[in-house]
């Protein structure tokens, strides 16, 4: 029986080809929602992500409109099945009933993620976050080129304190101007750092003689995400993002950036919404913090570990997975698949 619920919004690198497709075949009533999102966009985005080819759809400006949509629309079919709205082929508006919002204790996004959740919270309109997302992906595409590498250890990289040692290196080749940040926080097992390739490279070589981790993988991105070269993105960002209309989230949407709560929605507030998404371009991805922000609020509470349950909502299982490094006691669920859809609803209504 799940009596709390954290809905979990999945960032890049979850995108696969299919996404969506048997859902609009079992659900056609979601078909608006997909016919509407290649209006907007004016371009066929729903093709790309049904049919390919991957690595079209693994373009950043493809791939975060297409999670965006993936995430939301799984949403919006949970609700109609419980009955919490009406939605039928010929529907257009898509804003979320507050008394289902009202049944999700958190949503926390994974970077792109955090557009799903603020849409899911009606923070913003789905297609705001549509338009949103798309010219962010545009500007990330434009950044001047650097990687980034994900560093693995079997040992709690935070009790050994192998991530403050990450921080400390990094600052110093920062001092140096050469860039290379601590990018993600995603568990206590996996560090992501981003930045130049002479940066990036060089935090792996003196890390490895340290020991502080026992494997870096390459990543296969385009550029280098959350790390000061986003910087100049960050700021093109911020006037975007200014113009567009948010709302107070209807549930508590814990930030990337801060891992608070988002509250404040005056766009000229260094911890409005507007800011702190801005700034969530070229500032590091504190995932595994704002998970331990939720438990830690559940168990004010005096919740038992099975009383709570995460449900990643997507199209793979990247951050149940993560969830595992992060509390392996936590109950998790991924949906991905109309089976997984009809799964939850029936321990929901339990």
């Amino acid at each position: 029986i799940m009596k709390r619920i954290a809905l979990l919004f999945p960032g890049q690198g979850s995108q696969i080809v299919g996404m969506g497709k048997d859902l609009v075949k079992d659900f056609p009533y979601i078909a608006p929602l997909y016919n509407q999102t290649d209006k907007v966009l004016k371009y066929p985005l729903t093709n790309l992500m049904f049919n390919g080819p991957s690595e079209e759809l693994k373009q950043t400006d493809n791939t975060q409109p297409a999670l965006l949509l993936h995430s939301f629309s799984i949403l919006k079919i949970i609700e109609k099945e419980l009955g919490y709205c009406e939605i039928n082929e010929r529907s257009n508006d898509f804003t979320v009933s507050k008394e289902f919002i009202n049944r999700f204790d958190f949503m926390l996004g994974h970077s792109l993620g955090e557009y799903s959740a603020l849409a899911s919270s009606n923070s913003l309109s789905f297609y705001d976050a549509l338009q949103l997302v798309r010219q962010r992906g545009q500007l990330m595409k434009q950044a001047q080129p650097g990687i980034m590498a994900a560093l693995l250890s079997k040992k709690n990289m935070f009790e050994s304190g192998s991530l403050e040692e990450l921080k400390k290196i990094s600052n110093q080749l920062l001092s140096e101007n050469i860039i290379c940040n601590i990018s993600n926080i995603n568990s206590p097992n996996q560090i992501v750092i981003s930045g130049s390739e002479e940066g990036v490279n060089k935090l792996i070589e003196i890390g490895k003689k340290n020991k502080l981790f026992v494997k870096s993988v390459k990543l296969e991105v385009s550029a280098a995400f959350h790390s000061e070269l986003m910087k100049p993105c960050s700021d093109s960002f911020k006037i975007i993002v200014d113009q567009v209309q948010f709302n107070t989230p209807e549930t508590k949407i814990i930030s990337n950036v801060n891992c608070l709560p988002y509250s404040n929605i005056d766009r000229n507030n260094e911890l409005s919404i507007q800011s702190l998404l801005s700034k969530q371009l070229s500032s590091t991805v504190n995932w595994s913090p704002s998970i331990q922000y939720c438990i830690n609020e559940w168990k004010k509470e005096n919740l038992n570990d099975e009383d709570f349950c995460f449900v990643e909502m997507g199209s793979n299982n990247v951050l149940s997975e993560l969830l595992k490094q992060i509390y392996p006691n936590a109950k998790s669920k991924s949906i991905q698949s109309t089976n997984d859809i009809k799964e939850f609803i029936k321990d929901f209504k339990k």
